[in-house]
């Protein structure tokens, strides 16, 4: 079998609650190969978003290991993890955190930029990005001036610029109407296609869903997998 994409075993983690503490992962286990795509499910405050950080190495967990690319991310020093997260992993969260300062293109160009491409470079692949996510006439724009669509469209087109070999993706589409959603969707699928992104996506859609490969359901803390 080919090195996963993405590993992760027997994840742990709690928050302090009043005099105890609140345990929100009790032991979960996943695995992404290349190009896979897979559905997060579970009801809001089950646990979806801690997850995606701890396997993103934004957070760390209490007990258990993650591996991306075959490469042990708590195992690494703060400054080594960001720079593979940098790298390797590209987040789509449910809020923005777009720069306010930035236009939408500059935005977008900026983490490719300062990873070492030139500006001319960074700014062509931002452009083509915003482009086929329906935003070319939007490029200048700061994000006051986006609606929250608008605004969402611009942070994945930011957390696709490097190419990751991990997307994980928090809500994507929730800002989105119909149109907007199933572009996205479609780019998404492109990426799995084309350039073997694995893709784990956590959302409250049924629908949307239906159109990953497998689908896992996080209560209670646990992790299972849902029969296709």
């Amino acid at each position: 079998m080919p090195t996963p994409v993405l590993e992760a075993r027997d994840l742990r983690k709690s928050y302090p609650w009043g005099r105890t503490r609140l345990e929100v992962l009790r032991g979960v286990s996943v695995c992404l190969q290349a190009g896979e795509s897979v559905a997060l499910l579970g009801a809001s405050g089950s646990g979806k978003s801690t997850l995606l950080h701890l396997l993103g190495g934004l957070e760390e967990p209490d007990g258990g290991r993650v591996w991306i690319a075959g490469v042990d991310l708590f195992g690494l020093g703060a400054e080594a993890r960001a720079r593979l997260r940098g790298q390797q992993v590209g987040f789509v969260f449910q809020f923005h955190h777009l720069l306010g300062e930035l236009s939408a293109l500059e935005n977008v160009a900026l983490p490719l930029w300062m990873g070492g491409a030139s500006r001319r470079e960074a700014f062509r692949r931002a452009r083509a990005l915003l482009e086929r996510l329906g935003l070319g006439d939007r490029l200048d724009h700061r994000p006051s001036e986006l609606s929250g669509g608008e605004q969402q469209r611009v942070a994945i087109a930011r957390a696709l610029i490097r190419d990751p070999v991990l997307l994980l993706a928090d809500e994507p589409t929730g800002n989105l109407d119909a149109r907007a959603r199933d572009e996205v969707l479609e780019l998404f699928e492109e990426l799995r296609r084309e350039r073997r992104t694995a893709l784990l996506l956590a959302t409250h859609d049924v629908q949307i869903a239906s159109r990953c490969e497998r689908r896992l359901l996080l209560e209670e803390g646990l992790l299972r997998e849902l029969p296709p």
